[in-house]
């Protein structure tokens, strides 16, 4: 019960912490406000959902404190085989796209940019798996 109302209250000063940063660029209770706020969640599941699938995909990651770190030690073509694993249970992620690569990132100038690409990339990355088609059959990814 404790743990629920600590994640609970962490997961309502984050959506506040984002409303406060809409807020300081003018997009508060707008729209943009909304998309910005669901895609950051739909971003931190999708990331959390892969490194859930990775763990129990190789063994060698079962018990690691720190999935994330060794996931980025992983050689490329056991990464590659990692994401052959995981089929269609999980967004592909390139090492980039993780949350701890960009929290690593996040004091740089151009930050903002750094993130929405990586969430294009995402989404481009993703696009035959996660992705909505018009009536024209066009794709349009998870991410704009």
């Amino acid at each position: 019960m404790r743990a629920h109302l600590e994640h609970t209250k962490h997961t309502k000063d984050l959506i506040d912490g984002l409303k406060t940063i809409c807020g300081n660029y003018g997009l508060a209770n707008t729209g943009y406000e909304y998309k910005i706020i669901s895609e950051v969640f739909l971003y931190k599941f999708l990331n959390d959902k892969f490194l859930y699938e990775a763990r129990h995909a190789m063994p060698e990651l079962k018990a690691c404190a720190n999935i994330e770190r060794d996931i980025q030690k992983l050689k490329k073509d056991d990464y590659e085989y990692l994401l052959e694993k995981l089929g269609n249970k999980a967004a592909k992620f390139k090492k980039t796209h993780f949350i701890s690569a960009l929290y690593n990132r996040q004091n740089e100038e151009d930050f903002s940019a750094t993130f929405d690409s990586t969430l294009t990339e995402l989404g481009e990355f993703n696009i035959k798996l996660f992705s909505v088609s018009t009536i024209t059959n066009e794709r349009l990814a998870l991410f704009d």
